[in-house]
């Protein structure tokens, strides 16, 4: 009996590296399979999934960037809307297809602020997505209606000051980026302005415009149509520095009004188990496609200054935003109802 007792360690002992061996080849062979399947990526048409209608900024950007990546490949590349609850929709909609890189999901900076809205998120934006690349990124505006006593951001907050009860600002939505930016805005400076959301950044803009609502927290490729005709006033973006796309209007910060810096942006991930050779490759050509001067100015046309960066890049971004927006939902006490 002793015999056997001493015998079993020994051969524990020396199975670990065999196994450990039978482990890497498994491994290697993933890998290998992996870099097969790059090589010949794609072979097949590819979905682009996108949360909101078509005509909005989300929308227009995957679709110069698609038509652009239809022309490398020699593949179609076809754009689905897929618009409703806040994206979520759009999202379980790309977690329900295969992690082949044949369907992509098309995110903007809600994808992160929906962490901190949602308390039962059906999915888990960084352990149930493959991130690719970060496509550009828009300026948010505060902008007025024509028909305002002010002309500067210094002017609309003193006016705010003086009557706190008369004034109100319009948002793309409840809970979007730009209520929560606006709610960080107006409470840094202690004044309470009614919020008015709107579904989608088109009816609140027009309001805005006819109006109905004195003050707009929304991207630029909403208002800037209207800021050449004076029938928007532009009042600040909230940059670090100024933007190319606007460069006559000044950042929230250089007014020495708040050190708000939060632009809206846009980025594609894949469903988690995506082979990472493709996920590199889809980085690799978009980040190519990107810096071709065309295609900026086609997304510069569409208010978004292209932003390429590398997968773990913007792995490490999309986990900052959760952060800066969970907080920023968490402090300001902002519900979706």
């Amino acid at each position: 009996m002793s015999t056997k007792l001493c015998s079993a360690p020994r051969l524990m002992k020396h199975s670990r590296p065999a196994a450990r061996l039978a482990v890497l080849a498994v491994l290697a062979g993933f890998a290998a399979a992996s870099q097969a399947a790059a090589v010949d990526y794609p072979v097949k048409p590819i979905r682009i999934v996108v949360s909101f209608p078509p005509g909005a900024g989300t929308d227009l950007v995957a679709r110069v960037v698609g038509a652009e990546l239809q022309t490398v490949w020699g593949q179609q590349v076809i754009v689905e809307n897929k618009p409703g609850a806040a994206g979520n929709i759009a999202a379980e909609t790309v977690l329900r297809s295969p992690a082949d890189g044949y369907t992509l999901l098309l995110v903007n900076s809600t994808f992160t602020a929906n962490v901190g809205l949602f308390p039962n998120l059906p999915f888990d934006p960084i352990k149930d997505f493959a991130p690719i690349t970060r496509l550009g990124a828009s300026p948010m505006v505060i902008a007025a209606a024509a028909n305002t006593p002010f002309n500067n951001l210094p002017e609309m907050m003193a006016a705010i000051k003086a009557e706190p009860n008369k004034y109100s600002y319009a948002s793309c939505g409840n809970g979007g980026p730009p209520h929560i930016v606006g709610e960080q805005f107006f409470r840094m400076h202690g004044t309470d302005v009614t919020h008015i959301p709107y579904k989608g950044c088109a009816p609140a803009t027009t309001d805005v415009v006819g109006g109905q609502v004195p003050i707009l927290f929304t991207n630029y490729s909403s208002v800037k149509s209207y800021l050449p005709s004076g029938r928007l006033k532009a009042m600040a973006v909230t940059l670090k520095e100024r933007s190319s796309l606007a460069p006559d209007i000044p950042t929230v910060k250089e007014l020495g009004l708040g050190d708000i810096t939060t632009d809206l942006w846009f980025g594609l991930v894949a469903p988690a188990g995506t082979p990472q050779a493709i996920v590199e490759k889809l980085g690799k050509n978009i980040s190519d496609v990107l810096k071709k001067l065309d295609v900026r100015e086609k997304l510069r046309q569409q208010a978004v200054d292209p932003q390429p960066d590398s997968p773990a890049q913007f792995s490490t971004f999309l986990k900052e935003e959760i952060v800066l927006y969970s907080r920023l939902i968490k402090e300001l006490g902002i519900k979706l109802d």
